[in-house]
């Protein structure tokens, strides 16, 4: 089996995965979308629309 498959597997049975905020215990702040999504600029339109994580400084 696959990663991604026992993963998924986790999820539908309910496990709970920690957030990058839990992870790193607060907001991760990025200057350039090139830094989160690589240089694909319709990617980096998503991710400046939608990121939570994205904060424009």
């Amino acid at each position: 089996m696959s990663k991604i498959t026992e993963i998924y597997a986790q999820y539908k049975a309910g496990e709970k995965f920690k957030t990058v905020t839990e992870l790193l215990e607060e907001s991760l702040h990025i200057k350039n979308t090139f830094d989160l999504v690589g240089s694909n600029k319709t990617m980096q339109e998503l991710a400046e629309k939608h990121s939570k994580y994205f904060k424009r400084f």
